[in-house]
């Protein structure tokens, strides 16, 4: 599979992933840890967990009826994409359904702009009426470029304007070549775009492990990758290693992160099943129990990254981190 994000960047970004989580929870972790019951509850929930866009995903945008507005393009580290007439959409953190809705809902006009008037839409059929000039009365489709054709003034843009901001435009345009015009826009008809999201090519699926391990880095998830199964991947971990008290951060399709304590301990003795990794996880391996998120942070990640760090990551990070015990 092509490598569409350099594993450096990504590893920067799992670890900025993880300060700021800690930054923006007040999350203890002394004692809670995942018993079975809660790991075979979460392996489930992999088998029916949907597709989570992440950057550097290669996707299609197709529209059935509307082909030059067809695209293929690739989710950019900021988690967006931009398209034709709409511009920038965030991608990552939503899955292809979901992202499918939210283009539908763009490309059909009602937004925020009109303060929930609906506004004119390509494929809407619209009429043009004049009450005094009745031969320049029009009935037009709304084109792929979002205009419309008229006599006298030629293309206007229609797409993404209400009807009452279509007459203003045209009353000002029509006003330069006949006095005192007076106009009326009808929508005679709309069409909801119909999308479809295809994901070309994954580029989401790693983990990242850190910490006490002997290799902190990257791994691809190709098939099943459980948490032993990735420290030992790194290495193993180190004899300071506090595996009773690891800690896994996952991004569960919300926009908000989940981080869970594990005893990794229970799981090399088979006392406890392993969890199943999803891409985007991150399994730290502190050098000691931690009871307390801000003492770790000055302790271990203050000296790590630099003053000046930028944080980009596929999903928000600013709600509250959570602990699941």
């Amino acid at each position: 599979m092509k490598q569409l994000v350099s594993e450096p960047l990504i590893a920067t970004l799992a670890l900025c992933l993880l300060f700021v989580s800690f930054l923006s929870g007040c999350a203890h972790y002394g004692g809670l840890t995942l018993e079975s019951s809660d790991i075979v509850a979460l392996n489930r929930q992999n088998e029916e967990l949907e597709y989570v866009l992440g950057v550097g995903d290669k996707i299609a945008v197709k529209f059935f009826y509307k082909e030059k507005l067809n695209e293929e393009v690739t989710v950019r580290p900021d988690g967006k994409i931009s398209l034709q007439l709409i511009g920038d959409v965030q991608a990552a953190g939503l899955t292809p359904d979901r992202l499918e809705e939210m283009i539908t809902r763009e490309y059909s006009g009602t937004n925020k702009t009109t303060g929930g008037t609906y506004a004119m839409n390509i494929g809407d059929k619209i009429a043009v009426k004049f009450f005094y000039k009745e031969k320049l009365n029009e009935e037009v489709t709304v084109r792929p470029d979002g205009k419309i054709s008229l006599q006298l003034i030629g293309d206007v843009q229609a797409a993404g304007l209400t009807p009452d901001q279509m007459d203003s435009l045209l009353t000002e345009k029509f006003s330069e070549v006949m006095d005192s015009p007076e106009v009326a826009v009808i929508v005679m008809e709309t069409r909801m775009p119909e999308v479809a999201v295809i994901v070309r090519d994954f580029a989401a699926d790693k983990v990242y492990v850190g910490g006490a391990v002997a290799r902190p880095g990257l791994i691809a998830i190709n098939g099943m990758l459980r948490v032993l199964d990735a420290v030992i991947q790194r290495g193993g971990h180190l004899d300071t290693a506090e595996i009773k008290n690891v800690i896994l951060i996952r991004y569960s399709g919300s926009s908000e992160p989940q981080t869970y304590s594990l005893n990794l301990k229970k799981i090399i003795r088979g006392e406890i099943p392993d969890v199943k990794l999803r891409p985007y996880d991150i399994v730290y391996l502190p050098r000691t129990s931690i009871a307390k998120v801000d003492l770790f942070v000055r302790q271990y990640f203050y000296n790590l990254l630099p003053n000046q760090v930028l944080f980009s990551f596929p999903y928000d990070l600013n709600p509250e981190v959570r602990v699941k015990d």
